[in-house]
């Protein structure tokens, strides 16, 4: 679609809590428009990313080129399949992971964070309530799960069937951890629905 000026005009979303529209508009005609847009954009989707209890240091983190950088890039940007960082502690792979996040939420996708310790602990406390912990993110389009780790082998079958629970029902999802997991199954799952990076410290 043109512009009255003659130029194409762009999508530009506009983010509410529960959906997000898109309305085509000239950068040169509306910048005004645009820019407002996007400062109220920023402004609602770091409130949706504090509510789903992600880190404040990584409330703000944003897509840049280098995230992209890695063979398969387009699969994920497109939403066709989630990601996989691996790397040693302090390399960004949250920061990296919550940008991921403002993508999908900018996409329109219903998204869910994960903090993997905190849902290991709740499952020692009281494995009963798995099932309750479980069903928290089947709202979500794309689940994201921080600090993943399956070397307990006390939970290694919650841990799988949460993994292939989330397969099953065909959702995305992104993780970080320090290694891919030893077991097979468990491998075979996220290796199907992921692309693995590893990232290193530079």
């Amino acid at each position: 679609m043109n512009c009255t000026c003659g130029r194409l005009m762009g999508i530009i979303p506009i983010i509410a809590e529960k959906m997000v529209d898109n309305v085509a508009l000239c950068e040169v005609c509306h910048c005004t428009e645009i820019e407002k847009i996007q400062h109220n954009n920023n402004k609602v989707c770091s409130e949706m990313l504090r509510k789903l209890g992600v880190p404040k240091q990584c409330i703000g983190a944003t897509m840049r080129k280098e995230f992209c950088a890695f063979q398969g890039a387009p699969s994920v940007l497109s939403g066709e399949l989630g990601l996989f960082l691996l790397g040693e502690s302090g390399v960004g792979k949250t920061y990296q992971m919550i940008a991921w996040m403002r993508h999908h939420i900018y996409a329109g996708r219903k998204v869910a964070y994960v903090d993997f310790s905190d849902f290991l602990c709740e499952l020692r406390a009281d494995a009963r309530k798995y099932t309750n912990i479980r069903s928290l993110y089947d709202y979500a389009d794309v689940v994201f799960i921080d600090d993943f780790d399956s070397s307990n082998p006390y939970v290694f079958e919650f841990v799988y069937n949460f993994i292939n629970h989330l397969y099953k029902e065909q959702k995305l999802m992104f993780l970080t951890a320090e290694a891919l997991p030893v077991q097979d199954r468990l491998a075979m799952r996220i290796g199907a629905s992921t692309i693995q990076v590893e990232l290193i410290k530079g």
